[in-house]
């Protein structure tokens, strides 16, 4: 059975709330807006991106199952996400122009598997609102370690990082 790339079904609310609890996360908003790697029934991996304008996007939560981490199975589905991310945000709209940027803040201890991804440390005040906000009260930064990051793209190229 093939992996494949899908928006989230209601059906797999609950499956995909549990791989988002295995890292603290939990769903960002309508299950249906979450885009999976799955194979057969079972999700392997799963985020939510949102367009906050026509070349700005941001990965708002990002988990791989954790007995499937370090297979290369979430760099397949960061890497779609970033190849095609008007493809993978509901009612988005279409780029105006070839370059786009996605942001994101990772716990200090998956920002090595962002930066194999292509993404940069940025500072928080380059993230758009209100997520340039987001860890400044929390409790559990100290534990967390938040950082800022940003993915530069292109589109209508195969180019990823």
């Amino acid at each position: 059975m093939e992996q494949i790339v899908a928006f989230a079904e209601y059906k797999e609310k609950e499956q995909l709330r549990s791989l988002f609890a295995e890292t603290d996360m939990g769903l960002a908003g309508e299950i249906e807006d979450h885009v999976l790697l799955k194979k057969g029934d079972r999700i392997l991996a799963g985020g939510r991106l949102v367009q906050m304008d026509e070349s700005l996007f941001h990965l708002m939560v990002f988990a791989v199952d954790k007995a499937k981490r370090g297979t290369g199975l979430g760099k397949k589905l960061i890497d779609k996400l970033c190849q095609f991310p008007w493809a993978y945000c509901r009612e988005a709209e279409k780029l105006k122009g070839l370059e786009y940027t996605i942001t994101t803040i990772a716990k200090g201890t998956a920002v090595p598997f962002y930066q194999n991804c292509g993404y940069q440390m940025i500072s928080f005040a380059e993230l758009p609102e209100p997520f340039d906000l987001q860890c400044r009260e929390c409790p559990d930064q100290k534990e967390c370690k938040p950082m800022a990051l940003a993915f530069y793209g292109k589109a209508g190229t195969k180019e990823v990082g």
